[in-house]
C-alpha cells in the first residue's frame, strides 16, 4: 500500500492580504488585523511592514501603539476570512479531490497519487505556490506522511526551508525542545 502524501499550505498573512484587496494603498504602512477577547484588543495578523518595526502577533493594541504610533488597524472579520479560506479550498480541488480546512489560515491536501499528474511532487507544489503568488497570496508549504508533520514543516521549516522530512526531531522547534531536555 502506498504511503500517504500530505501537503500543508499555511497562509500567515491571509487576514491582511484579504484587507489589501480592497485597500491596496495601505500595503506600505504598518498594518494589523486586531481581535478582541475579554475586552482586550490584541494584534491578530500583521503585514511585513508592521513586523519589521517590532510588532508581534498577540501583542496588546496599547503596547503596539507605543512602539508604532502610525499603526493602521482593522477589526477581524471572521466570516470574510472563513469565506476566503473556503474559496481557496475549492480552488485547491484542481490539484486533488481531498482538501481539508484545518483553521482560518491552514489547508491540508492529500496529494497521494496526484503528483504523477504533474510529473512530480515538486512540480505540483511549484504550480500551487506560483498560482498563489499570482493571486497575491503568501503561503508556506510542507509535505510529509501525516498532516501534523506537514503542518509543522510549513509553519516552522525544516532546517531553514519548508521542504520535506519525516523526522519530527529535525524540525527546528522540536530540536530546541529536545536540546533543553538534555
Amino acid at each position: 500500500m502506498k504511503k500517504p502524501r500530505i501537503l500543508s499550505l499555511w497562509f500567515p498573512y491571509l487576514s491582511v492580504e484579504i484587507f489589501f484587496r480592497s485597500y491596496p494603498n495601505s500595503m506600505h504602512a504598518p498594518f494589523s488585523i486586531i481581535s478582541t477577547t475579554n475586552k482586550k484588543k490584541t494584534l491578530d495578523c500583521l503585514n511585513i511592514v508592521a513586523e519589521s518595526v517590532g510588532l508581534k502577533i498577540g501583542m496588546s493594541l496599547h503596547d503596539a501603539y507605543a512602539i508604532c504610533p502610525n499603526l493602521i488597524t482593522k477589526e477581524k472579520n471572521i466570516k470574510k476570512e472563513y469565506d476566503h479560506i473556503k474559496t481557496l479550498a475549492r480552488w485547491c480541488h484542481r490539484f486533488t479531490p481531498w482538501v481539508s480546512i484545518e483553521n482560518a489560515n491552514l489547508l491540508i491536501l492529500n496529494i497521494t497519487g496526484c503528483a504523477r499528474l504533474f510529473n512530480s511532487e515538486e512540480t505540483l507544489v511549484k504550480k500551487i505556490i506560483t498560482d498563489l503568488q499570482n493571486m497575491r497570496i503568501s503561503a508556506y508549504h510542507g509535505i510529509a506522511n501525516t498532516s501534523i508533520l506537514a503542518s509543522a514543516i510549513a509553519k516552522f521549516g525544516y532546517n531553514g526551508d519548508t521542504t520535506e522530512t519525516n523526522d519530527l526531531n529535525k524540525i527546528k522547534p522540536f530540536q530546541k525542545i529536545r536540546d533543553l531536555i538534555k
